[in-house]
């Protein structure tokens, strides 16, 4: 990248972050005036986030997702919403939030909690600092979020899906985390900001969980209890640094719970509780029982003669902000979620296959050997080898919430939250696979039940004796222990090396680069509020720091990116080779993790190579003629063929390299023990099959 471009790209992003922040301070202040703190700042950084989601998506369905009319929509909505709301003014609407008692013991419990967050702060900066060596390497990550993200950025469009193997099993899936990596893409043309972007919804997580705290005037164990959540090894291993979006589900989700409880049951705070509710419906179909219970538990938690009222307000920006990729699906294919069957009397909505097996919990908790083979493996995949300390905490803050829970709310979304996770256990996909599989997959999918279970561990503030500062201590010091077993964990390091790559190794970096940026805001806040230049000059210094740290890391970044291949990662060595092709397109057969095909600039087009189905399904090619047509269709320069987990028939792929050499003009470029890659100098005929 050049400096030019690289300095447009900081002016792009620092021209949006204030528009939209001048923009969402004043909604804010006109909306909930009397917010200070936490609250005002989680609900700031919502509206914020919500524009940067919802604006885009919107000019991507008449394919204007590009970078200037992003920028320019994104800077407009910031500024005239923030001139349209008027200067911020003073009022006494509601008193001011409660906050935790001022007492030295209490201030001793809340730093404690603040070193807890940090410690998970520091865990996952290991993880991005190893992305940035080398490059995202997560399986999901590569395979369709950043596919997906790369597509919005190409096409201009985000309404015309993408099919990223020969499968439907992730097209129509919705995208909102996918819109928000693409968009930090479109400033520098690159993804040099997107192994950042899950560090942002880590600490929108710890944020949320703080203001839940607080509300019952516990905010360290509001804290610490989210943090726990965000250490177990099957969140920080598959979410710092990569490009999946559990972590975005999280975040949105306590955001909602969140801003529930400051509302105080008032329409504008609630109508941002279900804004943020509605933009985690659009981040994962696996968040739709948890939402569906949370809008649920609300509307039953309200006062009874307000519930009618406040009704509009809590679901009508839930559902317009969660609507939008059900509504594509619902209008190319009949079905908001074209995967499920529905059949309610006599509509019957349109549905497409999909493979892979499916299974739940609840399906294989009989089969004999059930916990031996596929339930405990996977509960210490996913939480380590003190697997047992988190379900525990859950289910004992579970019964805690619901018979001592302070308030009628707070054991509402508990119940909410119970439900969410017996849901989970009824999904065909919590429990998928048979023998070692079915472990591993039970494992990896327990992040299905994550927010629903990190709400539980952060409304365990709402106790009685969270009210006492030893009640605090004694709770802040059991997350801290859960904490430590998360952060020193290698579950994930030992079974899948290429998944953490060397973040032990960059963990002690990763915590001095923390503690630098810690130690440089604190000291900019010192000044800032004794006024003067030195802080402003303070804060230039600190923007400057980043800035030009920031050219040193993208150039890094960008000539190592999936430049060296690793032993035993199929297809690697044609990542390399990739990288610096000219813009061009290229198909791929067998290999799912196709995103590193884009190149440095990702300018190249890539396209799993098949069938399209009258149903909006896809499979792969099973003549020479579907071949060839497909070939002729995608307007291929290259052919990838390369297998991999999830494609081990090698014959599929000897079939599909025939039909590509028998195409007149077609050359090997590149040959390796795994990977095949042809280019082709002539459009193939259909007809002239032998």
């Amino acid at each position: 990248m050049s400096a030019s471009r690289y300095a447009l790209g900081v002016a792009l992003v620092v021209v949006v972050i204030a528009a939209l922040a001048f923009g969402a301070r004043r909604v804010r202040a006109r909306l909930l005036p009397d917010w200070t703190g936490a609250p005002a700042r989680l609900a700031e950084v919502l509206v914020g986030i919500a524009a940067l989601i919802l604006v885009p998506e919107l000019l991507g369905a008449v394919g204007q997702f590009r970078r200037w009319p992003v920028v320019l929509a994104l800077t407009v909505v910031g500024v005239a919403g923030g001139l349209l709301a008027g200067a911020p003014t003073s009022s006494s609407a509601a008193p001011p939030e409660a906050r935790d008692p001022r007492t030295k013991g209490s201030r001793a419990v809340t730093v404690a909690s603040l070193v807890v967050g940090a410690a998970v702060f520091a865990q996952w900066s290991a993880h991005v600092v190893s992305s940035y060596r080398a490059g995202i390497w997560d399986g999901d990550s590569i395979w369709y979020h950043l596919t997906f993200a790369a597509h919005f950025v190409q096409s201009g469009y985000v309404t015309h899906p993408i099919f990223t193997n020969a499968d439907t099993l992730v097209t129509y899936f919705p995208a909102n985390a996918e819109i928000f990596n693409a968009v930090t893409i479109l400033p520098f043309g690159h993804d040099v900001l997107v192994p950042l972007v899950n560090l942002l919804w880590l600490s929108l997580a710890l944020l949320a969980g703080w203001c839940i705290g607080r509300f019952y005037r516990a905010a360290s164990v509001g804290l610490a209890g989210v943090a726990v959540v965000m250490s177990v090894p099957v969140v920080a291993a598959t979410q710092a640094g990569t490009a999946r979006n559990d972590v975005a589900a999280i975040a949105l989700y306590l955001t909602a719970i969140a801003l529930v409880l400051h509302a105080r049951w008032r329409p504008a705070g609630l109508a941002l509780g279900g804004l943020a509710a509605g933009l985690a419906l659009g981040v994962k179909l696996s968040a739709i029982p948890a939402v569906a219970f949370l809008a649920v538990a609300v509307i039953v938690a309200a006062p009874a003669g307000a519930r009618r009222r406040l009704a509009l307000p809590w679901l009508g920006p839930l559902a317009g902000a969660g609507a939008f990729w059900y509504v594509r699906n619902l209008v190319l294919l009949g079905n908001p979620v074209p995967t499920v069957a529905v059949h309610l009397g006599p509509l019957s909505l349109p549905t497409v296959r999909v493979g892979g097996e499916t299974g739940s919990i609840f399906e294989h908790v009989g089969d004999p050997g059930a916990w031996s083979s596929r339930f405990r493996p996977g509960l210490q995949l996913a939480f380590g080898d003190a697997w047992w300390m988190v379900p525990i905490l859950v289910a004992v803050s579970i019964a805690l919430i619901l018979f001592l829970g302070r308030d009628h709310t707070a054991r509402a979304l508990a119940a909410a939250s119970l439900l969410a996770v017996v849901a989970y256990a009824v999904l065909p996909n919590s429990a998928p696979g048979s023998g070692l599989v079915g472990g591993l997959n039970f494992g990896l999918n327990v992040r299905y039940a994550l927010p629903a279970i990190a709400a539980v561990t952060a409304l365990t503030a709402s106790l009685p004796f969270m009210a006492t500062v030893a009640g605090r201590a004694v709770s802040v010091a059991v997350f801290a222990l859960a904490v430590g077993f998360g952060v020193s964990n290698r579950t994930f390091e030992r079974l899948w090396e290429w998944q953490v790559s060397s973040s032990q190794r960059w963990i002690g970096l990763a915590a001095v680069l923390l503690a630098a940026a810690v130690i440089a805001s604190f000291v900019v806040v010192i000044t800032v509020r004794r006024g003067g230049r030195l802080a402003l000059t303070m804060s230039l210094g600190v923007v400057i720091a980043v800035v030009a740290g920031g050219w040193w890391v993208q150039r890094s970044y960008l000539r190592d990116r999936y430049a060296h291949p690793r032993a035993g990662e199929t297809s690697s060595p044609a990542w390399a080779w990739a990288q610096d092709l000219p813009p061009t397109r290229i198909g791929i057969v067998g290999d799912l993790l196709q995103y590193p095909y884009t190149g440095r600039a990702l300018a190249t087009r890539v396209r799993y190579i098949g069938t399209e189905l009258d149903d909006g399904g896809f499979r792969s090619a099973r003549t020479c003629r579907e071949w060839r047509q497909a070939l002729a269709d995608g307007r291929f320069e290259y052919v990838v063929l390369s297998p991999n987990l999830l494609m081990a028939v090698r014959s599929d792929i000897d079939r599909a390299a025939t039909w590509t050499m028998t195409v007149p003009g077609t050359t090997n470029v590149f040959h390796d023990a795994h990977t095949d890659v042809f280019r082709l100098t002539r459009t193939p005929d259909p007809d002239a099959c032998p």
